[in-house]
């Protein structure tokens, strides 16, 4: 009886690591690996490293971009931030306009 019981809690503890290779998951799940399985088992296990670190990339450069974004300072941001108004902004825009023309 204590045997079964070290087997089951020796069986739980190994679903509990997660494998990280197919052949680890192939036999965990009882079957026999041949040579040729085991180096087309490695073979995606590298593959599967590949596109992992790809999409990594991928994520990473796309959560850059999200935040380069995200932290451009606009000049209407900076006028609002200091608390002059749309109004108040066309005025001054318009004054200067008749300025630079020669227009006072």
């Amino acid at each position: 009886m204590a045997h079964n019981r070290n087997v089951k809690e020796d069986a739980v503890s190994k679903l509990r690591v997660a494998p990280t290779t197919i052949e680890e998951r192939l036999t965990l799940a009882g079957i026999q690996c041949s040579p040729t399985m085991r180096a087309l088992a490695a073979e995606l296990d590298k593959q599967m490293k590949i596109m992992l670190a790809t999409a990594a990339r991928l994520i990473v450069a796309r959560r850059l971009a999200d935040r380069q974004e995200q932290s451009t300072i606009t000049p209407e941001a900076t006028l609002r931030e200091a608390g002059i108004s749309t109004k108040r902004q066309a005025r001054y825009q318009r004054r200067m306009s008749s300025l630079l023309a020669g227009r006072e």
